[in-house]
């Protein structure tokens, strides 16, 4: 169970030059059990860029940091960690099991009337010829596509340098609520500082260096309590809250969410993201399906070959080619085991995180 934590209210805020631009009442969105949030900060570059108050601010400061060059060119952030770090995953004492009854938010349909659906994508040319044998594929849904539309890259800049992940919106009352991995909003550093991601914006649907339904920028960073304190592989879960964009509107009402379920046997998943370690490049979206498995102490796993930058890209479970409910998400690779992918087991844990948060919204 993920340790519960409120933040302090006198968690620091960066100086003038790189603190973001936040609304009132901003303490109430940052005091939340089960979680610990970070309001979304600038880099000095960024915030100097910035011409005007409020969201549209923002927009337009980030698109222009976040040029197709240097989305393209962001380092992809992976794990690939020892398996001893994660202890013995094999124990029968630490199976993954169902913990009282099964909590499941359904899919939910953007409300905002929609431009047709676009092409679909071409293919992503492989950056590094390797030979590798790759068993995931590209599913080329048309711009719109339930999955594309959810699905979508985070751009963020950590301890200096320009980095990416996957993310999808989840369903959420709050309407606002973008879900990932924890690695992509905070880690600790080699000397155990609290890091937490910069210039971090959200685009949907990214395709190809093109942002289909803009750039989002961040309000709060959220990560589960567990995770923010000892960077605990089964609670390495990250959400992010957005704010409304310069039109009024919330970002599930523009693209959507997907479900999401809790307290499940482990099932079949099929895994989304935008891998961009070789052979891969990250310029499109990417799928893998397989059965998941038990990995024991509350991570699960499945045979998926994406690579870094995939990471927060969601598993989804009882998945019609449209929709699905998260069960899991990007999280890891061990270095003794290729071609498998880690996640947390969404029990009462990764449950009590999402209640905590799926309410929130400006």
């Amino acid at each position: 169970m993920s340790t519960t934590l409120a933040v302090a209210a006198s968690m620091a805020m960066a100086a003038p030059s790189t603190a973001a631009l936040t609304p009132p009442g901003i303490d109430a969105l940052l005091s939340v059990d089960g979680a610990v949030g970070h309001v979304s900060e600038f880099s000095p570059e960024v915030a100097r860029s910035i011409k005007g108050t409020g969201v549209a601010a923002k927009e337009r400061a980030l698109a222009s940091y976040w040029t197709p060059e240097r989305m393209r060119s962001a380092r992809p952030a992976g794990k690939t960690i020892s398996a001893t770090t994660v202890g013995d995953l094999t124990a029968p004492s630490r199976a993954s099991r169902p913990r009282g009854e099964p909590f499941t938010v359904p899919p939910a349909e953007p409300t905002v009337a929609q431009a047709p659906i676009g092409p679909a994508a071409g293919p992503a040319t492989s950056s590094t010829a390797t030979g590798m044998t790759i068993s995931s594929s590209q599913p080329f849904y048309p711009i719109g596509h339930p999955v594309a539309r959810t699905s979508g890259k985070v751009f963020f800049t950590m301890r200096g340098e320009d980095y990416v992940c996957s993310a999808g919106v989840v369903n959420a009352s709050g309407k606002s609520l973008v879900w990932t991995a924890g690695h992509c909003v905070t880690e600790l550093d080699e000397n155990g500082k609290r890091r937490w991601a910069v210039n971090f914006t959200f685009v949907p649907n990214y395709q190809n260096g093109t942002a289909p339904y803009g750039h989002w920028p961040a309000l709060i960073t959220y990560a589960d309590g567990n995770w923010a304190m000892h960077n605990d592989w089964k609670d390495d879960v990250g959400a992010v809250l957005m704010p409304r964009n310069s039109l009024g509107q919330r970002i599930q009402d523009v693209v959507g969410g997907m479900g999401i379920t809790f307290g499940q046997p482990i099932q079949y998943a099929w895994a989304f993201g935008y891998p961009a370690g070789p052979p891969f490049n990250g310029q499109t979206l990417w799928r893998a399906n397989s059965l998941a498995h038990d990995a024991g102490a509350s991570i699960i796993y499945m045979e998926n070959d994406m690579t870094s930058g995939s990471s927060g890209g969601y598993w989804l479970t009882q998945f019609n080619g449209s929709t699905g409910l998260i069960n899991g998400h990007n999280s890891f690779v061990l270095d003794t085991v290729p071609g498998r992918m880690f996640s947390p087991y969404y029990g009462l844990a990764t449950q009590n995180f999402y209640l905590s948060v799926e309410s929130l919204t400006v």
